[in-house]
């Protein structure tokens, strides 16, 4: 579903077009018609997009990103969040983008963009610098998520959602099975790493899918 975008509606915190000197929709001036906004229902499958003809990026849920192995069997290889932008299904044809939660996309189409005078070359620069940086991260990470014990991957993890969320409490909305896929463990020792922290006081559990990071307690156990 398309939604339309408030003119006075403040851009997301890590929206590239704040990089630009920009805080608002009205702002945006000539962009502003460019921008547009689509929703998608939990379970739902994001459509492809062209790298070349525009710009995702996630203003509010969660996605979670499969690969397909050479045997054709998808892998979880990772999870976007908000102000985050959508590049795994630029990169990889056999990638499949879904959302996790109620998740709301900005799109801005760069085809038009192109052939506007003012700042179009600063948009541009400034896109494949944010696709770049994600690109990398999402590398980064899915490397680091499988390596040392499974109780360090599953710290990491929550430290990582923790920090991209930027909220103290988290929730996870990502199943035991995907999380295992992507630490590269199964279902079982990721629930036994989850109750090794929850002992040690690294964390605190408040329900089956939603934690607490404990900071001084996190210090002393790593």
């Amino acid at each position: 579903m398309t939604l339309a975008i408030r003119s006075d509606r403040p851009l997301c915190t890590g929206c590239l077009l704040r990089r630009l000197g920009m805080t608002t929709h009205g702002e945006v001036g000539p962009f502003s018609g460019q921008i547009s906004s689509i929703h998608y229902e939990r379970g739902q499958v994001v459509p492809p997009h062209c790298a070349s003809s525009s710009f995702v990026m996630i203003r509010n849920g969660l996605l979670k990103v499969e690969v397909s192995n050479e045997a054709g069997e998808p892998g979880v290889a990772g999870f976007l969040f908000p102000g985050e932008p959508v590049v795994t299904n630029t990169l990889f044809r056999s990638a499949i983008v879904s959302a996790l939660e109620p998740t709301t996309f900005c799109i801005l189409d760069l085809k038009t963009v192109a052939h506007l005078p003012d700042r179009s070359g600063s948009m541009f620069c400034a896109v494949i610098e944010e696709l770049s940086a994600q690109a990398a991260y999402d590398q980064q990470r899915l490397i680091e998520a499988r390596i040392g014990k499974v109780r360090d991957r599953m710290l990491r993890f929550l430290e990582q959602i923790e920090q991209r969320s930027g909220k103290r409490s988290i929730t996870l909305s990502m199943s035991r099975d995907d999380i295992a896929h992507y630490l590269d463990t199964t279902p079982e020792s990721v629930s036994r790493a989850i109750s090794q922290l929850t002992r040690e006081g690294v964390i605190e559990r408040n329900g089956p899918r939603h934690f607490r990071m404990i900071e001084q307690k996190r210090s002393l156990a790593s």
